[in-house]
């Protein structure tokens, strides 16, 4: 017994230009369950002139969840460079899927 959801983030992405002076490098955001990174789920976005720059990022996945548990969903800074990121306009949107008989 299992439940299946369908979990999407997007949201705008910049590097903080307050935390590193605006070190330039890939931005990336993974969803997690329960702390772990889904390497299906792994959104990368690549600054090209002005740090503050925002640029946009989706990621969705399914998730099975069993039957009276529980877990954790989250979204992660995964980036190499581990700057500093600011996240704006971020949706997190959990839809439960329909159970198909066969």
């Amino acid at each position: 017994c299992r439940a299946v959801y369908r979990v999407s983030f997007n949201g705008n992405l910049a590097v903080s230009a307050a935390a590193d002076g605006g070190v330039l490098g890939p931005i990336s955001l993974a969803l997690t369950i329960n702390n772990e990174e889904l390497g299906n789920a792994l959104a990368t976005v690549t600054p090209a002139v002005i740090a503050t720059d925002f640029f946009s990022a989706s990621v969705a996945t399914f998730i099975e969840v069993p039957c009276d548990c529980c877990i954790s969903v989250s979204v992660k800074n995964v980036s190499e460079s581990n700057s500093s990121i600011d996240v704006r306009n971020a949706n997190l949107i959990i839809e439960r899927k329909e159970r198909q008989y066969v």
